[in-house]
């Protein structure tokens, strides 16, 4: 029998998942609505695992509380729930120590594997998870690649052009090609170094010595 212990400030909520969980091995052995309440009642009841929301609209949130438990209780198994579930947010919970992040939304066919696997201490990844955190370890070892791995030499130079402040028409009639060209380029160094923003290939740029902060206008 696995014991849950639930953190969450909706009693609605937890309501929710203990009766979806009730036919399984499952049992919830408590739910703290309060924050400040969560660690004192976690050693009190002493969980195979604690599903915690990371927002309980205080000044404290889910992560804090993690990073304290495990002060507490190295071994502790701490499933991290929030409705927003941008990159950062699941990175910064596996990065604190948490064995999953799920979101609010997730399903009973979701919430179970996952209990049972933190349960015995190993890490959970839900697929849409695990794509998003090989996404951001990708994007990190582009950005930390020569330039001259990534790039073209073509498109090295149109790059410092673009966040030396070159406009689009500018870049074209320096190099004698289409504005149509230039845009075509612009967009292929975006999608290599996997930026949006013009202003990230400034900054990119400054980083790897492509330009220096008294070339941006």
């Amino acid at each position: 029998m696995i014991k849950l212990l639930i953190a969450d400030d909706h009693p609605f909520y937890a309501q929710g998942v203990q009766l979806s969980l009730s036919d399984t091995d499952i049992t919830v052995i408590g739910h703290i609505t309060k924050i400040d309440e969560i660690i004192e009642s976690y050693i009190a009841l002493r969980p195979d695992v604690l599903l915690c929301d990371i927002m309980f609209g205080e000044d404290k949130t889910g992560l804090d509380v993690l990073q304290e438990l495990l002060k507490k209780e190295p071994g502790a198994n701490v499933i991290l729930l929030s409705q927003y579930d941008q990159d950062n947010m699941i990175k910064q919970s596996y990065r604190l120590g948490a064995k999953a992040f799920l979101s609010k939304d997730v399903t009973r066919d979701g919430l179970i594997p996952a209990i049972e696997t933190v349960a015995r201490g190993e890490l959970y990844f839900t697929p849409e998870n695990a794509l998003k955190l090989a996404k951001m370890t990708f994007d990190r070892a582009v950005d930390e690649r020569p330039l001259e791995e990534v790039l073209t030499s073509k498109e090295i130079e149109v790059m410092t052009l673009l966040s030396d402040g070159y406009t689009e028409k500018e870049i074209a009639t320096k190099f004698d090609v289409s504005v149509k060209t230039v845009g075509n380029t612009k967009a292929a160094i975006k999608e290599k170094l996997k930026v949006e923003r013009t202003s990230s290939l400034t900054k990119l740029a400054l980083k790897h010595g492509l330009i220096n902060m008294d070339d941006v206008n």
